[in-house]
């Protein structure tokens, strides 16, 4: 079943891959804050399904799989504990949370207000040069679509909707959202 999307396309719905791909890269920039760089590589694993529903994730393995102590890894799943995206279990492990319909459907909700209003005062307040950067990122956007490159073009989309909150200059309203996607983003499309 195909889906409306904002760079003028129709994208199609696509099953999770049967093969998973590495469950994550293991890059860091070591002159910046671990512990952020790790939250964003873990959600970006759980949002892509490559850490599965369930799956428990080791401090010892993500450690040495990144370079890094064990610290920055706790002080990451602590993060994502507060995002609802791990449960920490004392003496058990840490988990990747299962999805619930119910707070998928929430953040959906927070989602879709929340955007809406932002996109109605960005009409009002975007200027020519912040309609060119949008209309930049959505032809970059096409380019990945059209190249198949489906986590460059979810990239761009974050990036499109970040702009819009830009423009609006709500970092509070952008804070909110991202929050939400970190719901959403778990049962988005997926590349076959």
């Amino acid at each position: 079943m195909p889906v409306w999307h904002h760079t003028g396309t129709i994208q199609p719905i696509f099953a999770v891959a049967s093969v998973r791909e590495p469950a994550l890269e293991a890059s860091l920039r070591f002159r910046e804050p671990i512990a952020p760089q790790l939250v964003t590589a873990l959600r970006q694993g759980i949002a892509e399904m490559r850490l599965r529903p369930g799956e428990a994730l080791s401090e010892k393995e993500i450690a040495a799989r990144f370079g890094v102590s064990r610290q920055p890894v706790r002080e990451a799943f602590i993060k994502l504990s507060e995002a609802g995206l791990v449960e920490i279990r004392p003496s058990r492990g840490t988990f990747v949370m299962k999805i619930s319909v119910r707070e998928v459907a929430d953040a959906r909700l927070v989602r879709e207000a929340i955007e809406s209003d932002l996109a109605r005062n960005a009409a009002r307040l975007a200027t020519p040069a912040h309609i060119d950067g949008l209309r930049r990122i959505i032809a970059r956007q096409k380019e990945a679509g059209g190249s198949d490159d489906y986590r460059r073009f979810n990239e761009l989309d974050e990036s499109f909707h970040r702009a819009i909150a830009e423009i609006v200059r709500s970092d509070y309203a952008w804070r909110v959202v991202e929050a939400a996607r970190f719901q959403t983003d778990r049962v988005a499309d997926r590349p076959a």
